[in-house]
C-alpha cells in the first residue's frame, strides 16, 4: 500500500496519443527507405555471386524486420518523453484528471464518491482508433468515480486471462455487448467506424447506468497502461470507495 510519503502519484494516459502514431507512421516509411539503401547496398557489395540476383527481395525483408524493430523501441521511447500531457493524479485528498485541454476535475475521498465499473470485448462491432489496432478477443475494462456531478473515467485494454483479475467480479464488473449499439448492415461497411446513440431502452434498463458511462468514457475517458490501471483499481479500494451491485 502506498504510504502519504510517497504521494502524489501520476498516472500518465493516452500514452500512445495521436503525436506518437503520427511519428511513427513517418518513421515506418523513412526506415524502410533508409534501411533498404544501406541493405541493398551491402549486399550488392559482399554477396555471392549466385545470390546476387535476389538483392531486392533480400534487401526488402530484412529492412522490414530491422524497421519494425526500430519502430518498437523508438515508440516505447517517445512513450517515456513525450507524454500527452493528460494524467490521473492519486493522493490523500482524492482523484485529480489533467487535462491541458479542459478544467482539472477533483473527485475528494470525503465525499463517498460511487465507483461504476464494466467491460466489454472488443469484436462483434466496427472498431476505429486505438482499438482497431488491438487484437478482436482483447477486452477493455473500464471504471467511473463520481462525486455528484463531477466524474473521472479511466480505462485499459487486456487479454482476456489478464483482465480476469477483474473481470470475475460480476457484481462489481458487468459485462456489455457493444454489438447492440451499432448498426450491422451493408452501408454500416463502407463507412468510417463511429460513435452511436445510445438507445434509449438501454439507458432505461438495468445496464442504464453502465451504458452512460460508456458513452461519458468515449468523450473524456483516460486510458491507462494496464499496470497503472491496477495501481488506480488498487487505490481505490483502500479508500472504501462504493461499488455498484
Amino acid at each position: 500500500m502506498e504510504t502519504s510519503d510517497s504521494f502524489p502519484i501520476e498516472l500518465r494516459a493516452d500514452q500512445e496519443h495521436s503525436g506518437i502514431r503520427t511519428i511513427v507512421v513517418i518513421g515506418l516509411f523513412v526506415l524502410l527507405f533508409l534501411f533498404y539503401l544501406l541493405i541493398s547496398a551491402l549486399w550488392s557489395a559482399f554477396a555471392p555471386g549466385n545470390l546476387a540476383d535476389y538483392t531486392f527481395v533480400i534487401s526488402c525483408g530484412i529492412a522490414i524486420g530491422l524497421a519494425l524493430v526500430s519502430l518498437w523501441a523508438l515508440e516505447k521511447y517517445l512513450k517515456r518523453i513525450w507524454p500527452s500531457g493528460r494524467a490521473i493524479i492519486l493522493d490523500d485528498a482524492g482523484v485529480q484528471a489533467k487535462d491541458p485541454e479542459a478544467d482539472t476535475v477533483q473527485i475528494l475521498w470525503a465525499d463517498e464518491p460511487f465507483q461504476l465499473s464494466w467491460w466489454f470485448y472488443l469484436r462483434g462491432y466496427p472498431r476505429g482508433g486505438r482499438e482497431r489496432r488491438l487484437p478482436k478477443h482483447w477486452v477493455c475494462v473500464a471504471t467511473q468515480l463520481q462525486a455528484g456531478e463531477n466524474f473521472v473515467i479511466v480505462y485499459t485494454y487486456a487479454p482476456p486471462k489478464e483482465a480476469t483479475v477483474w473481470t470475475h467480479y460480476e457484481r462489481e464488473f458487468r459485462q456489455l455487448n457493444p454489438a447492440e449499439i451499432y448498426k450491422h448492415g451493408l452501408t454500416s461497411r463502407f463507412t468510417a467506424p463511429s460513435r452511436p446513440e445510445i438507445p434509449s431502452k438501454l439507458l432505461l434498463g438495468k445496464d442504464g447506468k453502465h451504458w452512460q458511462a460508456e458513452q461519458r468514457r468515449w468523450l473524456y475517458g483516460y486510458e491507462l497502461e494496464r499496470e497503472d490501471f491496477k495501481k488506480f483499481m488498487e487505490f481505490a479500494a483502500s479508500r472504501q470507495t462504493y461499488h455498484s451491485k
